[in-house]
């Protein structure tokens, strides 16, 4: 759990800081290729958007793929952490960074040329999907806590070898395993 808190806190800082210059060349060129188009604008946005969740999904995929055929299973996390570094700033850059909701991100488009309807087109196209992926990013890089009681207590019945036995393990209160066994008749 502290690899992907950790993971979490190096995609935030990698995501601000590669997206402040993403950003500069990013903008002019939605600007550019919307030719005064809201519509154009806001497609653009969510293309990039979308493209850039497609290359998280994809990077980390191929750590998975890995995984499998390697049998080493931290692979994967390693191209999670990789896809997460890949979209953080292509995410951070469309997400708005005060309290103003997407103005920033518009007043940064009009700087780049844009009309204030190209601006508010892509901000408000480009803006929930970048909301959508932080969402999906931290769902995937933070895992969830075990949703059944016998989980978060640590009790799991394990069948043992032989006939009629069962074993229930415990974790105690340092978190070892404690096993108990008991015995079932069976008929």
């Amino acid at each position: 759990m502290a690899w992907a808190f950790i993971a979490f806190v190096v995609m935030l800082g990698w995501g601000i800081a590669a997206g402040a210059r993403l950003e500069r060349r990013l903008w002019p060129w939605v600007v550019h290729a919307s030719r005064r188009s809201a519509g154009r604008a806001a497609l653009l946005a969510v293309g990039v958007q979308l493209g850039g969740l497609a290359a998280f999904v994809l990077v980390s995929l191929i750590g998975v793929v890995f995984a499998e055929v390697t049998g080493n299973h931290r692979l994967t996390a390693i191209g999670v952490v990789l896809g997460s570094l890949v979209y953080a700033p292509v995410l951070l850059v469309a997400l708005p960074a005060q309290y103003g909701g997407f103005a920033e991100v518009r007043k940064e488009l009009e700087a780049a040329g844009g009309t204030r309807g190209v601006a508010r087109a892509a901000a408000w196209a480009g803006g929930p999907f970048a909301v959508l992926g932080i969402a999906l990013v931290s769902a995937v890089l933070l895992p969830s806590r075990p949703a059944n009681t016998a989980d978060r207590l640590g009790v799991h019945d394990e069948p043992a070898t032989g006939t009629g036995e069962t074993r229930v393990v415990r974790a105690t209160a340092s978190g070892r395993p404690q096993m108990s066994s008991k015995r079932t008749w069976v008929r």
